[in-house]
């Protein structure tokens, strides 16, 4: 897992999402856009991110949040309960 850039900053936040409100496109293949990484952060319980790029599973619980690369492929399994949240990060401006 590659570290957040240091020059970004949040610049918005999903709503809080359970096992029963994630969207579905979460769950599914998607990418962010250039420029833009995340942050996925587990509240309660935990989630698989799936990193398509790389061929890897990375358990993500409130302890281990995971960063997601600009314009990488991945999703998200959930294994169980769960609340979780995705940050959006870009550079911030001079």
């Amino acid at each position: 897992m590659q570290d957040m850039p240091e020059n970004f900053e949040v610049y918005k936040s999903t709503p809080v999402f359970t096992e029963d409100t994630i969207p579905k496109a979460i769950l599914n293949r998607h990418n962010t856009k250039k420029g833009t990484w995340g942050k996925l952060n587990i509240l309660e319980g935990e989630a698989i991110f799936v990193d398509l790029e790389n061929e890897q599973e990375i358990v993500a619980t409130p302890d281990r949040p995971v960063n997601i690369v600009e314009e990488a492929w991945h999703h998200v399994k959930l294994s169980g309960p769960v609340k979780l949240r995705v940050d959006f990060y870009r550079k911030k401006e001079a």
